[in-house]
Formats: C-alpha cells, structure tokens, sequence
C-alpha cells in the first residue's frame, strides 16, 4: 500500500491520548480509546496488505509472519529485557512472581487472558496500576487476531469482493454485539478478549473490500475529516474510567479512525494536512515503541514510590522517560530490523524463537525461585510482609448465611453473648474481638459482608456489592428469630460511607450510598443517617443493647509498603493523620452518631482517641498495625487492640451462661419460697 503520512499522523493521535491518560492527566480522561484507534487502523492496514497480494497472488503466510516478527517482536523483547531488570530491583517477590508470570503470558500472546483472570479488579481500578505489562493486553489481542485473519482472507480469495465484504460485515456486527452485551453482563471479558474487539479490527478492514463514498468535493471532504477528528477527541476529552467500555462507547472513536482512513485517501483536507504535520508524523513512526515504553514506566515509578497518584513532576519526567526510550528503541531496535536486507527469514524466525525461550525460562526461574526473596534486606521484607498479615477466618467467615455464621471467643454450642455485625473492618477486628471475647469469658457470632456497611436499606454501586441489602436484612431476621446475643456491635468504615469518598491519598475508591424504597429516598450522607437509624431502631425494637464502635484511624497511605520504602531506599514515611484530621473526616459520622445516642440501651464507643496520640500511630511493638491504609493488620488488632476491644467495648456483657445460672438460681429461691 501506499504510505500515507496521515496515517502516521492519526497514530499519534491514538498514542498520545493514551499516554496521557495513563499518566493521570485529566485533560485526557478518554485516553484509553486511543487503543480502539490503533485497532482500527491496523485492520485497515493488513487487510489492504494481504488482499492486495492475494489479489497478486504473491500472498505468504511466512512472508506475513516474518513481517509481523519484524514488526512486533524485536522492540518487544527490548522492553521485556529492561522491565524484569526494574522488576528485579524493585518489586517484592509475590509482585515480582507475579511479574514473571505476565511475561511469560505476554511472550506467548496471552496476556489479555492472564490479566483477565488475574486482575482482581477492572482494566479502570487504580490497582492495575501496579501492572507493569498490563497495557500488552492489546498486542495479544491483535495477534491472536492475526492467527485466524489471515486464513480466512485465503479461504475467500477465490470469491468476489463483494462476497469478502459480506462475511466481515457479518464477523464484526456479531463481535459488535457480544460487544455490547459483554459490557453490562462480563465488564472485564468484554474490555480484554479478542472476540468483543474483533469488530474493531474488521471495520478497518472492510475499508479495504466495500466501495467508499466520493469525497472528491473540497468542503465535503473538509466536513467529512473535521467529523471523524471531533469523534475521536470528543471521547477523550469526555469519557472517563465511568464510561462502560467497549461496546457502545467505542463505536463514537472507531467511527472516527474510519473516517479519517477513508477521507485522507481521497484527497488533501485541513485535517489531513494536520495530520501530516512532520511533528505528529515523528510521533507515528515511533507510536508502538513509545505505546510498549510508556507504562512500565509509569507503572514502574507507582511502584517505586508506592502511590497509584504520580506528582505532575514525576508524572511529566515519566512521560519524558517515554518518548525518549521510544525514540531510541525505533532507531536502534524497530528500524534495522524492519529492513528486509537485515537478517534472514530464517535468522529472524530462530532469534525470535531464542528470546521467547530466554523469556519463559526466566520467568520459570523467578517463578520456581519465588520470586528471588534473597535481593531485598530481611528487614524490608519483614516489615513489607504485614501486607499479608490477614486473619485467614476473614475470607473463611465473610458472606456466610445467617444460619452458618461464624463463632468468635469462648467455644459454646447454643446461646451466644453477642453479634459483631459490620464490614471488612469488622473482619479486621475479628482476632482482637476474639481474643478479648476469651478473656472476658464471652460467646458471639461473626456477621459481616466485606463492602456491606451494617446500614438498613442501604446500597451501593457495584455488581459485588449488589447483595449488601439483602445481607443485612438477614442479620435483623436473625436477630428477631434468637432470644439470646443481648448486645449488637456494629463495625464499619463509617467515614467512607458518610462521604462517599476515600481518605485522600488512600488506594482504594469512595463509596457513594443511597437508599431508596416506599418510605424513604436519599443518597450520600442523607442515606447514611437514615441507615443507621433504622439499624438502630430496628436492633433496640429487639430488646437489645448496640454498641457502636468508631472506626480506627484511616491513614491515607499504604502502611507496610512505606515501611518497605523506608528500610530498603531510605524515603522518609508520608505524615501520619492527626487527631484534628480524623475528628476532620468524621464530622459527618459524629453527627450521625449522635442522633442516635440518646436511645435507651446505644453506647457510642470511639477507637480513634486511643490510638491517635500526637499523631495516628502506624507500628506496634515494631511491626506495622496495618495491612494496607485503612484495616489493622492481624497482629495489631490481636495484640494491639484486644485490651481495648474488652475494656472499652464487651464491658457490661454478662456471659449468656452466667444469666442461665442466675435465672436457675432465681427460680428455684422462688419455688423453696413457695
């Protein structure tokens, strides 16, 4: 085919958006659909490729893939080779196993399937900025693409254009729709795997193979380029990580590329000369090394500093980083390995067979070593290691029936002294509420649902959080149908619900609320109050007492991996929050609480006091007191936190078997009596 400049150009306006927005720049909120673009593009280019020699009858298979090893491969492995170097020298063994792992999915075209199912969240939750070859998810979508394309194309040679044109018409219209149907039904399927961004591909392609419009008068060829440039920026500037993805919302940017492709190749426009501006054409040439560049960079710098927000001046150098790596990998990597006078057929097939071997059997050896612990100082890794310190009854205990709720404290069949009711939070007090229940000589059950605050009619977006409502309904059902548990303690991370938003600097989301039913309809910090009301109302109606516990201090930044930064690079820890911060924070919960504090038989019980002293402490007994930013870590809540769970909290519990006793005692004075 014939090169087009503006080609080159519209590439840069694929990779630039993408690069950005990765790098957290609110201008580009969008950015992501510069991917679709790239697909769009690349179906467009190979297609016209394969058909033109098919139609020469001088098409290869081994011609095609030695082209696509030419392309893909070399550049590929260059940024492989430097990343496990980074990954050596700073991620911790299960991120670095981990890391291992995803090269040698990536190595074998497998990526999008190992993110997919290894991801524990979706391609726009912060954590996958942790991912240092998350972003080669495309590539493996692309080439496996590539596997089936090319055969079909041979298979069809034999028949008319038009009979080509219809069978990927008929392709990329079903993959368009499993597309919109996986988006609301399978979110994380439908954004990685090839079947719902085949269309992507096949639209570029049918470019090649259907009749395109006369564009041949100037204004209309003007209106026609300017429309397809303002629906590929439209989205970035206006989608964002909220924007279901693909399906619909792809079709606005992929629309656009097309248009674009058909328009530049029907003559000059404003659009197309933009495009051809020698500054975006550099950027095309070394659009897909700086594409393979520019997140492990960035994901490498989160890494290092341990923090999902890069500061603009960071986020800026990583940027730069990226263009600059990009630059070199082309001239030295991607350009001499283009030239078909460089290397052999054959040479090319065997080296890229060598690197995918020295790939794999490193990741094998990372893998077999876990991870190679032996590089990090044993302090480090100790203190790095409180990130796993979780009770492991937390996974075991969470989401159970009302009827197969968990024990906690002394082990007694039959009547139980009290329910801990709540949310991850009251998973992470569970050890030090076990051990105070035993001190204390006292029985109860474990009730909680991890994201599910102990709210009545309370909800919250998110498909795992769907059955929030429904979970906590079931404890007031429990409740009602047992005449023992005289006292409910209620847990949670109150502040992130009062105010649907996380603790600045904290990793995870906000959690916005509502609640809405016959009686009642708010959302926010008005749905909050109204929950907790009826939790209350609803608990006391029992003839029982409610302990509600403040929660512990929210840090704002990941405890034990800033404990890690500390001991291995010598960074100073971020400030602790102070007293006044989270008072600050809780405002809203305060006021909340105290509209329910002067019912009979509620007591308000505030952590925070306790372990705030001239700021929020972080470490206990040497060790980290929590196993991220916000829950207290095994250890703690065990050793830490138990005196006080006893002496401030279960104070005032009579054991249920001491009241059996008494009431025993009490009836048979009154039967010697009569």
């Amino acid at each position: 085919m014939k090169h087009r400049r503006d080609i080159d150009g519209l590439r840069a306006f694929a990779v630039v958006p993408v690069v950005l927005y990765h790098a957290g720049l609110s201008l580009a909120s969008g950015g992501f659909v510069g991917v679709d673009v790239f697909f769009v593009i690349s179906g467009f280019l190979i297609t016209g490729i394969i058909r033109s020699e098919l139609e020469k009858q001088s098409f290869s298979l081994l011609s095609f893939y030695e082209r696509r090893a030419r392309r893909i491969l070399p550049a590929l492995f260059f940024v492989l080779a430097a990343s496990f170097l980074a990954a050596c020298l700073i991620l911790l063994p299960s991120a670095f196993s981990s890391f291992a792992k995803s090269a040698a999915a990536t190595t074998l075209f497998a990526s999008n399937f190992w993110f997919w199912r290894t991801a524990q969240q979706g391609y726009f939750d912060s954590s996958i900025d942790y991912l240092p070859l998350l972003h080669t998810w495309s590539l493996a979508v692309e080439e496996q693409f590539y596997l089936i394309f090319p055969l079909l194309l041979m298979a069809l040679a034999r028949y008319r254009r038009r009979t080509l044109a219809v069978c990927i018409a008929i392709g990329s219209a079903a993959s368009f729709v499993l597309a919109v149907v996986s988006v609301a039904h399978w979110p994380h399927a439908a954004f990685y795997l090839a079947p719902a961004r085949a269309w992507e591909l096949g639209l570029g392609a049918m470019l090649t193979v259907l009749p395109m419009p006369d564009l041949t008068g100037r204004w209309r060829r003007e209106l026609v380029a300017f429309t397809g440039l303002v629906l590929i920026l439209g989205p970035v500037v206006l989608y964002n990580d909220a924007t279901p993805f693909p399906g619909l919302a792809a079709l606005a940017p992929c629309l656009g590329a097309a248009i674009l492709l058909v328009a530049g190749g029907q003559g000059k426009s404003a659009t197309s000369s933009l495009l051809s501006w020698t500054p975006l054409v550099w950027i095309g040439w070394i659009s897909y090394s700086l594409y393979l560049w520019h997140w492990p960079i960035l994901s490498f710098l989160r890494l290092r500093f341990q923090t999902t927000e890069l500061s603009p001046l960071v986020g800026t150098a990583g940027v730069a980083a990226a263009f600059a790596m990009a630059a070199f990998s082309w001239a030295i990597v991607e350009r001499p390995f283009r030239n078909r006078g460089f290397l052999r057929r054959g040479q090319i097939f065997v080296l890229s067979g060598a690197a995918m071997a020295a790939v794999l059997s490193t990741a094998v050896l990372v893998w077999m070593g876990g991870g190679w612990p032996q590089r990090i100082p044993a302090t480090a890794l100790a203190a790095a290691s409180a990130r796993d310190d979780v009770d492991p009854r937390r996974s075991q205990c969470a989401d159970r029936a009302p009827s197969d709720f968990c024990r906690l404290g002394v082990a007694r069949s039959g009547d139980a002294d009290f329910l801990l009711w709540g949310d991850s939070h009251a998973e992470a007090l569970f050890p030090g509420m076990d051990r105070a229940a035993q001190t204390a000589g006292l029985s109860g059950i474990f009730a909680a649902s991890e994201g599910c605050p102990p709210l009545l009619g309370v909800s919250r977006g998110g498909r795992e959080f769907a059955n929030c409502a429904s979970f906590n309904q079931g404890v007031i059902q429990f409740l009602r149908a047992r005449s023992d548990l005289s006292t409910v303690v209620l847990v949670s991370r109150w502040a992130v619900f009062e105010t649907g938003t996380r603790m600045p600097g904290g990793e995870d989301q906000g959690a916005p609320i509502e609640l809405h039913d016959d009686a009642d309809a708010a959302k926010g910090a008005a749905a909050f109050r109204l929950g907790l009301q009826r939790t209350i109302s609803a608990v006391v109606a029992t003839g029982r007492r409610v302990v509600i516990v403040g929660d512990v201090p929210e840090i704002g930044w990941n405890v034990p991996a800033h404990l890690y930064l500390n001991l291995r690079w010598g960074d100073p820890l971020p400030a602790v929050p102070t007293q006044a911060a989270i008072n600050r924070r809780n405002v809203g919960v305060m006021a909340a609480f105290q509209t329910v504090a002067d019912q009979p038989g509620v007591r308000i019980v505030w952590l925070a006091p306790l372990l705030c002293k001239d700021g929020c402490q972080v470490t206990y007994e040497g060790r980290s007191a929590y196993f991220d930013d916000n829950h207290l870590s095994a250890f703690a809540s065990r050793e830490w936190l138990s005196p006080i769970l006893e002496d401030r909290v279960l104070s005032g519990i009579a054991s249920a078997s001491s009241r059996s006793s008494s009431e025993a005692r009490r009836e048979a004075a009154k039967t010697a009596h009569h």
